[in-house]
């Protein structure tokens, strides 16, 4: 289950990840700068509980890899909440240069083939419509409201995809955090039973000393 979730999750981030350069370039970075400070906050935590502990180069491995997870997460997060204010933009094109809602006096019923050529005008002006829902289905809307409706299936569709990358961002942080103390502790427990044995084996009457008697000096 929560590899199946992870998984998809790669695949939504890779899937989304050219309209994200095209729209929010800028999240690539962001998301970057956000998931290594993440993984140096984490280990910051882990050495805090072994504050006398060297890392292991399999934990930075790990490190590096919860890395590298965490980028592929928080750069579509980013772009996502970057999107999130772009929906009034698109609800505004979209009755401005498609619909023109004004020119009705009384508002029209929207047929499910007025509605499919309108998505797939808006899918030419803002290719990531088409790359984050389809092209779905708009049925129950009129010329004043199938706009709002298409704006709303846009913004929930984000909620749901940022909600998913923050999840999954917390299993990778989880299962890799629980890795590294794991390795943290087996060694920090190797230590003490290397200390343990090194103090039994020096203590008191660990080591015999043979004394001898003085042979009596001839004359």
């Amino acid at each position: 289950m929560i590899s199946t979730l992870i998984l998809d999750s790669l695949f939504d981030g890779f899937l989304i990840l050219p309209e994200i350069m095209h729209y929010a370039g800028w999240s690539v970075a962001v998301g970057i700068i956000i998931a290594v400070a993440f993984v140096a906050l984490l280990f910051g935590i882990i050495r805090g509980f072994y504050p006398k502990a060297v890392f292991s180069p399999a934990s930075i491995a790990v490190g590096v890899i919860l890395g590298i997870l965490l980028c592929l997460q928080f750069i579509p997060l980013c772009a996502s909440i970057a999107l999130k204010r772009q929906v009034d933009n698109f609800e505004i094109w979209i009755n401005e240069s498609v619909i023109h809602p004004e020119e009705y006096s009384v508002a029209l019923p929207v047929s499910k083939e007025e509605a499919s050529e309108i998505i797939n005008k808006a899918i030419e002006e803002y290719p990531i419509f088409g790359t984050l829902i389809g092209s779905g289905e708009f049925s129950g809307f009129d010329t004043s409201t199938i706009a709002h409706g298409m704006a709303d299936e846009l913004n929930s569709f984000l909620n749901r995809l940022i909600a998913k990358l923050l999840i999954v961002a917390f299993l990778e942080t989880a299962i890799c955090a629980f890795i590294i103390v794991r390795s943290q502790s087996k060694k920090m427990n190797r230590r003490a039973s290397t200390r343990a044995e090194l103090r039994r084996s020096s203590g008191p009457g660990a080591r015999r000393t043979s004394h001898t008697r003085p042979r009596p000096r001839r004359l």
